[in-house]
């Protein structure tokens, strides 16, 4: 239906605009399509700010599914599209990302191979590794599915080289977005060595290592995260046998160790979550190791502590998940309006199975199944040392999991300031 016809003509612009501002990002991705006014409508900074001030916050869980290399087990490629369900209304949305491609380890040919993959506010991060390309190795980009606009190509990293069969891989990567400035930063890990990209001067700065603590040598960190614009991430210290927060300012180009945010020692792949403007800290369990429990703990960084928020036994894990392969599970706390943790989000990285575990009453639903149907798993594994690997070269698959909001706002493209 065109906008001057009908109903729609004889109704005022501005309540038409009102309406729609109170519309989640998924369904007005979808209005787009109804007519070039609307799609004009919902690129200008007028309607977006008018989102902003009606629409409701409202945060998604993205869910990618990969392909991951039985050799090294890095991931090797994404699929086709971005999804996210809104947890609340059990509902998923599928939205087709013209920059991601599908790689097949079947086809030797093949350039290039997705490394790591981070997001924010609708912005998509992907290093994507060049074997072919022994002179470049790597590339960077930057991509808005959301805002449908050309992937940007990130210029490299001074004094890092990729190289598959060397070490210094890049171990994480994420990334923040500054909704007011219309600007982002880029944080990358590079066997320890941090690099920030920051879109608004357009270069990389290289933000040193993370300094050893009490004689102790870093040796492993989690993947970042920012939270309240202080970059935050976990540090294990083998020799001393703990794991220890620090946190990195970027205004006092500052490394700093928070001993008082104590992460316990048993926990297993520890990452740091920021979610409902809280920070977490989340443990998450392999079927390959025995003692590994899955615990959240809220970080207090304002207190130099961190509690306990839930704890759920092996036993009832194995119950949720009971999938016949090694798998490992991870969880993400669902915080209300009201900034109450109410329910975690548990996720199999081998199946991609989404249940929700409330709090309160200790009951589990189980969340509906990504919509992109069932995938490969792996025909054939081995036992060694008590651990369980895949024998065949056959890729097998597994799911990435973020996260957080999701925005109208063309951030590589900001509007021109008003003169």
């Amino acid at each position: 239906m065109e906008m001057n016809e009908g109903v729609w003509s004889r109704m005022p612009s501005e309540l038409i605009e009102r309406v729609l501002s109170l519309l989640p990002v998924p369904v007005l991705c979808r209005f787009r399509s109804v007519c070039k006014t609307w799609r004009q409508l919902f690129r200008t900074p007028s309607f977006l700010d008018l989102c902003d001030r009606n629409g409701t916050p409202k945060e998604y869980l993205f869910l990618a599914r990969c392909l991951s290399d039985p050799d090294d087990g890095l991931v090797c490629s994404i699929d086709e599209a971005m999804t996210f369900l809104d947890i609340e209304a059990g509902r998923w949305y599928w939205i087709k990302s013209e920059h991601w491609r599908h790689y097949s380890f079947a086809l030797p040919h093949e350039s290039s191979e997705t490394r790591l993959l981070a997001m924010d506010e609708s912005l998509v991060c992907e290093f994507t590794a060049l074997p072919d390309d022994p002179n470049k190795g790597y590339a960077i980009f930057i991509s808005d599915p959301i805002a449908k606009t050309a992937a940007v190509e990130l210029p490299p990293v001074p004094s890092y080289r990729y190289s598959r069969e060397t070490s210094g891989l890049p171990t994480s990567m994420t990334i923040d977005v500054d909704k007011v400035a219309y600007t982002f930063k880029v944080f990358l890990n590079c066997d320890l060595r941090w690099y920030v990209y920051e879109s608004s001067i357009g270069v990389w700065r290289d933000l040193g290592t993370i300094p050893d603590f009490q004689h102790a040598e870093v040796k492993k960190s989690s993947t970042p995260t920012i939270f309240h614009g202080i970059l935050y991430t976990i540090a294990w210290l083998p020799s001393a046998s703990k794991f220890v927060v620090f946190s990195y300012n970027l205004q006092t180009d500052e490394w700093r160790a928070l001993p008082g945010l104590r992460i316990p020692s048993h926990y297993y792949d520890p990452q740091l979550l920021v979610v409902g403007n809280r920070l977490f800290a989340v443990s998450c369990v392999s079927s390959n190791v025995p003692n590994s429990e899955f615990e959240v703990m809220e970080v207090l960084v304002g207190k130099n502590e961190a509690r306990v928020v839930v704890h759920i036994p092996n036993a009832r894990l194995l119950e949720y998940f009971d999938e016949g392969l090694p798998f490992c599970v991870f969880g993400f706390p669902v915080v209300d309006s009201q900034g109450v943790c109410k329910a975690i989000v548990l996720k199999s990285d081998l199946s991609g199975k989404l249940v929700m575990y409330e709090m309160a009453c200790g009951e589990v639903e189980v969340l509906p199944a990504h919509p992109m149907g069932p995938a490969p798993v792996p025909c054939c594994w081995k036992e060694l040392g008590g651990l369980h690997y895949p024998i065949s070269w056959v890729p097998f698959t597994c799911y990435g999991v973020g996260y957080g909001n999701l925005s109208m706002r063309n951030y590589l493209s900001p509007p021109a300031p008003v003169t």
